[in-house]
């Protein structure tokens, strides 16, 4: 994701998601943040350092599929594979950081 960054990125997301990434229990294994509404951008290891505006929560694998493209973000969202807190309309925002060519 981090080649991806960019300030027309940033420009166009305007965000802070936090990703809380679970074991198969549901028990958060590592939290990460994408920083899309500075500079030009960046992913850090760790919560938002102030408030994320989306927080996600999924497991590897279906992170990985998303940022593959091999995995729908609303399929998992309905599937309970991804769960979404704070304003739920900046998740949608994300599919042009997974895919540059999408338009917002």
């Amino acid at each position: 994701m981090k080649a991806m960054l960019s300030a027309d990125i940033v420009k166009k997301v305007n965000a802070v998601y936090q990703w809380n990434i679970v074991d198969g229990s549901n028990k958060v294994i590592s939290t990460w943040t994408s920083d899309l509404k500075n500079g030009t951008g960046s992913i850090y290891a760790g919560p938002a350092k102030g408030k994320a505006g989306c927080a996600l929560t999924l497991s590897e694998d279906t992170l990985e599929g998303l940022v593959n493209n091999t995995l729908d973000s609303m399929k998992a969202f309905m599937a309970g594979k991804l769960k979404i807190s704070g304003n739920i309309m900046l998740a949608q925002k994300l599919k042009s950081l997974f895919s540059p060519q999408a338009k917002l």
